[in-house]
C-alpha cells in the first residue's frame, strides 16, 4: 500500500471485530510486516500477501526444491549444502 501523503483524504474508523477475526487479522499483518491498518486496507483491496496456493502447484514447487538440494549436494558435497543452509536459517528475518 502507498503510504497516504494527503491527510484529508483519510477517514479514521472505529470498528468493532469478533475477538476471532481480529487475531487473525493481526496474525496476518506480524506474517506480511505491515500494520493491522495496512493489513486490513490491503485486504479490503484484495491485496493479500498471503494466498493460497493450489496443492498441485505446492507439489511442483516441493519437488522443484527437493531436485534442486539434491543436485547442490552432488556438486558441492553433502556438508558444505547443510552447513549453508543452516547459516541461511540464522540470518533469516523473523516470520520469513
Amino acid at each position: 500500500m502507498a503510504a497516504v501523503k494527503d491527510t484529508s483524504d483519510v477517514v479514521k474508523l472505529n470498528l468493532r471485530l469478533p475477538k476471532a477475526i481480529h487475531r487473525k487479522l493481526h496474525k496476518a499483518a506480524r506474517a506480511n510486516n505491515v500494520s493491522l491498518n495496512t493489513e486490513i486496507i490491503n485486504q479490503l483491496e484484495g491485496r493479500s500477501a498471503h494466498f493460497p496456493v493450489p496443492d498441485r502447484v505446492q507439489n511442483i514447487i516441493q519437488a522443484t526444491a527437493a531436485a534442486t538440494v539434491e543436485r547442490a549436494m552432488q556438486a558441492f558435497g553433502r556438508d558444505t549444502v547443510l552447513k549453508s543452509s543452516r547459516r541461511t536459517q540464522r540470518k533469516r528475518p523473523r516470520g520469513a
